[in-house]
């Protein structure tokens, strides 16, 4: 995202690069060497930071052509960059736990609270607000856009608007956000929890 500033052109081959990483399922790769050979980890935020990265590259450069460019999904099919934006739209919205939070499998951005989840693979809340923080990013590029890209406005809207939902519903704690739900359910960054009770990011 940095680069860009300072060599466009460089953040627009690494967009490439990161889209080539991606199934059309939207399942990318956390760890990749080379170009298509890497590691599914089951990280929760992995596809989600394409969005990001699409997205500030085009505020800083308003090189929209480079939605239409086309880059191979891991499987061979063929799909622009859009394409591969909507592919992590239903990464999203099929990566939930029963809370509606996304399942944290391996972890999310907070490394320390990898496998937390146990068996259950629990929820991440901060990976719900960061969920719901880049579909929104991406509804204000199609709506932007126009034309085709916002015929996919309504979905990407509404499986945000399910995450904010579940955060609100099932995250707050009476006077913060809780961080995550862990094993058999249980509570991370609560005032319940002797310890951990307040993580600044969630």
């Amino acid at each position: 995202i940095a680069v860009v500033i300072a060599d466009p052109a460089k953040a627009a081959e690494r967009i490439g690069l990161l889209s080539r990483q991606m199934q059309r399922d939207g399942h990318g790769y956390h760890h990749f060497y080379g170009d298509g050979q890497g590691e599914f980890t089951k990280h929760c935020d992995d596809p989600l930071w394409l969005i990001l990265a699409v997205d500030e590259y085009l505020k800083e450069t308003g090189d929209f052509a480079v939605l239409d460019r086309i880059e191979s999904f891991l499987d061979g099919s063929p799909g622009t960059i859009l394409d591969h934006l909507l592919a992590v739209v239903d990464f999203a919205q099929t990566n939930v736990g029963k809370h509606g939070l996304p399942v944290f499998g391996r972890g999310d951005w907070n490394d320390t609270l990898d496998y937390i989840g146990g068996a259950d693979g629990g929820e991440s809340v901060w990976g719900g607000m960061f969920y719901a923080a880049m579909l929104d990013r991406l509804a204000s590029l199609l709506e932007f856009r126009g034309g085709p890209a916002a015929t996919h406005l309504d979905k990407v809207r509404a499986v945000r608007d399910a995450f904010r939902k579940s955060v609100e519903k099932n995250a707050w704690d009476g006077d913060w956000y809780i961080r995550a739900i862990g094993e058999n359910d249980r509570r991370i960054g609560s005032a319940e929890n002797a310890f951990g009770k307040i993580f600044i990011n969630a």
